[in-house]
């Protein structure tokens, strides 16, 4: 299966569906089911986003060592990928224009279908689109 690496908080966000536009400096052609997987560490900003984010609150996520570094932890469908200026002219929810970078230059992601799995699965992430071996997957 194709997988994405993405930073905390926001792989967490996606897997509650609270964030469904992931916003990169690349394009991709890839539409399709894709692993989202929990980068290994948290930068500064993760760590003051999970403090204001009301939806990782609800969903039981409320401080660093509750929330899952370097696993698997949902796959979802990859069903668009266009420019942030293109969705800028959209009506973007407001919560979604703060959880991504929507700059000049770059593309969103459109996610639907988030499929949270039951327990974290363990991977190394890489940089890209990579395969995920999905052996063990438990949804």
């Amino acid at each position: 299966m194709k997988a994405i690496t993405i930073m905390q908080p926001w792989a967490s966000l996606i897997a509650v569906g609270a964030k469904t536009i992931e916003t990169r400096s690349w394009k991709t052609n890839y539409r399709g089911p894709i692993a989202i997987h929990a980068s290994a560490r948290m930068n500064s900003e993760g760590k003051r986003l999970i403090k204001e984010s009301e939806w990782l609150t609800l969903s039981g996520y409320t401080v660093k060592p509750c929330i899952p570094l370097g696993c698997v932890i949902a796959t979802t469908d990859l069903v668009d990928c266009c420019t942030t200026e293109h969705l800028r002219r959209r009506i973007i929810d407001v919560r979604e224009f703060r959880l991504g970078n929507f700059n000049a230059g770059r593309y969103g992601w459109i996610l639907e279908n988030v499929r949270p799995l039951t327990v974290p699965v363990p991977a190394k992430g890489n940089l890209g689109i990579w395969e995920w071996d999905e052996k063990g997957l438990q949804l």
